[in-house]
C-alpha cells in the first residue's frame, strides 16, 4: 500500500509489472506528472547522493507529495560534486566549488 496524503516515506517496488500499479496509485493520489526534468538529485545525511538521469517524476503540490521514478545511482557526495565541477566548471558561479571537494 502507498500512501497518498504528504508522509514522508519512499518504497522501493521492483522491475515488471510494478510501474503500472504505481502509475494506477498516484492517479489516485491525484499526481499528474511533470514533463522535461533532467535530474534529480536526493541528498542524503551520511554523505551519499541519490541521481536520477531523465527520471519521471509526478507531484501532487496541494497533497505535498512528490514521486520519482526511474534509474538510480549511488554516489558519494566527493564524487557527485566533481561530476558537477567537470560539466560545469566553466561557468559562472562555480568557481570555488573544486575548493570544497
Amino acid at each position: 500500500r502507498v500512501p497518498c496524503a504528504g508522509r514522508r516515506s519512499a518504497c522501493t517496488l521492483g522491475p515488471v509489472g510494478d510501474e503500472k500499479k504505481i502509475q494506477a496509485t498516484l492517479k489516485q493520489c491525484g499526481a499528474s506528472q511533470i514533463p522535461s526534468i533532467d535530474s534529480v538529485e536526493l541528498f542524503k545525511d551520511d554523505g551519499t547522493v541519490i541521481s536520477f538521469k531523465q527520471p519521471k517524476a509526478n507531484a501532487n503540490f496541494n497533497a505535498n507529495m512528490m514521486a520519482v521514478s526511474g534509474h538510480a545511482e549511488t554516489k558519494s557526495l566527493t564524487d557527485f560534486l566533481m561530476s558537477l565541477t567537470q560539466q560545469h566548471g566553466d561557468k559562472k558561479g562555480f568557481e570555488g566549488l573544486p575548493d570544497l571537494v
